[in-house]
């Protein structure tokens, strides 16, 4: 089936908003789009990535908070993958944030270099730099 759109929205629904567009926004460097407020649901601030866009939710019902474990404990979407030009100065600026770093950087495949990191809730999020 193609796709009318070479685009993936991905949706995190936090009961922090404000810590969480500040991890991916200021920590992280992705721009913020206009917010939106999806009817009957909560209120919502989006991130661009690429062709790609982080939707960041805040619904009106408080969410139940994300229990601890590693990303592999369960099936479902785990993580989110952003490319980024500097592996080792995205991480730093998450270390200076406090984001638990899961998995150290590692060569995937030649010219490809990847870590995790967590997000304020729990989320993982894999940083990966492509030369």
């Amino acid at each position: 089936m193609p796709l009318p759109r070479p685009r993936l929205y991905v949706g995190l629904v936090t009961a922090d908003p404000d810590r969480l567009c500040a991890f991916y926004g200021q920590v992280l460097g992705l721009p913020e789009a206009e917010p939106l407020a999806p009817p009957g649901v909560g209120r919502m601030r989006r991130f661009i990535h690429g062709d790609s866009t982080l939707k960041i939710l805040e619904p009106f019902d408080p969410p139940a908070p994300l229990a601890p474990a590693p990303f592999t404990a369960a099936t479902g979407i785990r993580y989110l993958t952003l490319t980024v030009d500097d592996l080792d100065a995205a991480l730093s600026r998450c270390a200076e944030a406090g984001a638990p770093l899961r998995i150290a950087p590692v060569d995937v495949r030649p010219g490809v270099r990847a870590a995790i990191v967590e997000d304020p809730d729990g989320n993982a999020v894999e940083l990966m730099q492509v030369d």
